[in-house]
């Protein structure tokens, strides 16, 4: 993610010509109301993910773009195989 993109408020996700991996083999827990976005070119989730009156989403591809809308939830996502 670009440092311009960021300070916009658009959060929009790029790989550049790498492979990687997010592969989750643990627990990620949110706060009640909180968001968890794997991001990444391969996403893997071996674990388990809790947000509790959240969302969740697993997001995969070259180019992917994030929605929050500000109530803690996922939007829109673009470019990526998604998985809530």
């Amino acid at each position: 993610m670009a440092d311009s993109d960021f300070l916009a408020g658009r959060y929009r996700f790029a790989n550049p010509g790498v492979a990687g991996a997010v592969i989750n083999e643990g627990v990620i827990h949110a706060m009640p109301g909180g968001v968890v976005a794997l991001i990444a070119l391969r996403v893997e989730n071996d674990g388990a993910i809790q947000a509790d009156g959240g969302s969740a989403a697993l997001l995969a591809g070259d180019k992917v773009t994030v929605d929050f809308g500000g109530d803690g939830g996922f939007i829109e996502t673009s470019g990526a195989t998604a998985r809530r």
